[in-house]
């Protein structure tokens, strides 16, 4: 039986040429393992973007929303300001329509949640990265500001309740009016700040509060006059 045996190197061009073989087949495995990789991230960052944007879309929505209940919500605030007035020289308030309150809404936090606990955030360019983040932290303060307001009206339905006001009633019912009006003058504020500029490049979608109405199916009392025979397109 006869063994061939590879015929042994001679010199270093030899040898140096057998080294560089090895060395270009493992670079161009890694250069396919990276390629690969980039793919692969590429195409999540493509998803998470996407799912981000929507959300910071639907986010939008929220203060879109609450600025179409702006007039609404001055005139009622007017309307108990009235009222309150009134009940100090001792006329008990007679309501055409509950109290009600802006209706609220929140938007999402599902995809930007996910995504601070996952990898394809950081493969955003660092400054996409910190428009998501700006973003998301106005809507947080944004929606923890609404539930401060939430609260103050739901303070107020005690005018829903009683027919005759206490005097704590009415302490109570002016400190709830006070903070409503605090809340709403910031709301205005901050609103067309972030519509504006935490948008990450995006826009609200395009409805009227009676579309949102229909969709929430309750809510329009609140822009229904609160006292009788009282000319809201007037006081507007």
């Amino acid at each position: 039986m006869h063994f061939h045996l590879p015929k042994p190197l001679h010199g270093w061009r030899e040898f140096a040429g057998e080294v560089g073989i090895v060395v270009l087949g493992i670079l161009i495995a890694l250069g396919g393992d990276q390629l690969v990789q980039a793919a692969h991230w590429r195409e999540q960052v493509r998803l998470e973007r996407g799912a981000l944007q929507s959300e910071v879309v639907g986010n939008l929505d929220s203060v879109k929303v609450r600025m179409l209940l702006e007039p609404c919500v001055r005139v009622r605030l007017r309307e108990l300001s009235r009222i309150l007035d009134e009940a100090d020289r001792g006329i008990q308030p007679k309501l055409a329509t509950s109290v009600g309150f802006p209706l609220p809404n929140g938007g999402a936090k599902g995809a930007w949640n996910i995504a601070l606990t996952g990898d394809a955030l950081s493969h955003m360019p660092i400054q996409e990265q910190l428009d998501f983040s700006g973003a998301f932290a106005n809507s947080d303060n944004w929606d923890a500001i609404r539930r401060q307001e939430f609260d103050a009206w739901t303070r107020l339905d005690v005018l829903d309740q009683k027919s005759r006001l206490s005097t704590t009633d009415l302490a109570g019912l002016r400190q709830a009016l006070a903070q409503a009006i605090a809340i709403d003058g910031r709301l205005a504020s901050i609103a067309p700040y972030i519509l504006r500029t935490t948008n990450v490049g995006q826009k609200p979608d395009q409805f009227t509060l009676k579309e949102v109405f229909g969709v929430a199916g309750y809510g329009d009392e609140f822009c229904k006059p609160l006292l009788p025979n009282s000319d809201r397109a007037g006081e507007r």
